[in-house]
């Protein structure tokens, strides 16, 4: 297994992009620069409230913050 990366642009297993594509124009006033969305899936914890881990769209692996459960 080969270790993780620390750039947080791009998927520490596989090292696919997980910068999507740009925000139109109209919808920039809701986001701060820079102005593109993110491919990685946020995993949500009800009990806790809270994302706890993230999952690449490509690989399917996922890292992050509680991974005990997984």
């Amino acid at each position: 297994m080969k270790p993780l990366k620390n750039d947080k642009d791009s998927c520490p297993h596989c090292g696919v992009s997980l910068i999507g594509k740009t925000i139109p124009k109209k919808l920039r006033k809701y986001y701060s620069p820079p102005y593109h969305y993110k491919r990685e899936i946020g995993i949500y914890d009800r009990d806790k409230d809270m994302t706890v881990a993230f999952e690449c769209p490509d690989c399917k692996k996922r890292w992050g913050f509680d991974l005990c459960g997984d």
